[in-house]
């Protein structure tokens, strides 16, 4: 379920190409000394860039800042993977990377990406990896404490009891089961 190669080599072009093109033209917003010297337009077109190497839909962004303690140019942005919409915050220190989490909470993005329904098949798929039979669901939820996707299942290995075990998953990697 990893889409990580292609889109982040996707991403790295773009934000090459956005870091070139500041710089190709003299890029003279009045910038402070040790601020990244990027345009807003250039901080919005990479954060755009980097959430949609991860499979999100980029709605409407906020006012560009730039935060002194953390040295970082930082963005409200509207997402949507492929639940519910919600707000992200992009921050950007001009070279590296962007940083995406959820607005309020700080949480990685990944986890919102998805449904209760991937959640369920990405955790029944590790239990089975585990050698687990997978018997009933409960409750699952993306957690507003951890950021990740947590769910209650029934699981047995031949030959033993049935018990209660726990899922987490953080939309990137294979789930873990307790």
């Amino acid at each position: 379920m990893s889409q990580t190669f292609m889109p982040r080599a996707v991403f790295m072009f773009l934000s090459a190409a956005c870091l070139a093109s500041g710089a190709a033209a003299g890029s003279d917003k009045g910038n402070a000394p040790g601020k990244p010297d990027v345009s807003p337009n250039q901080f919005k077109k990479t954060c755009k860039a980097a959430a949609e190497a991860d499979g999100f839909s980029v709605g409407d962004f906020g006012d560009v800042k730039f935060d002194e303690a953390s040295r970082h140019w930082v963005i409200k942005v509207n997402l949507q993977g492929k639940g519910e919409k919600f707000r992200g915050r992009c921050e950007w220190d001009g070279h590296s990377a962007p940083r995406l989490t959820e607005w309020h909470s700080g949480h990685d993005i990944m986890p919102r990406q998805y449904t209760r329904d991937d959640a369920r098949k990405a955790c029944k798929a590790a239990a089975m990896a585990r050698g687990f039979n997978v018997g009933d669901f409960g409750d699952t939820e993306l957690s507003n404490k951890t950021g990740l996707w947590v769910a209650r299942l029934m699981v047995q290995k031949p030959g033993q009891k049935k018990y209660k075990a726990t899922c987490r998953w953080d939309g990137r990697r294979t789930a873990e089961i307790e």
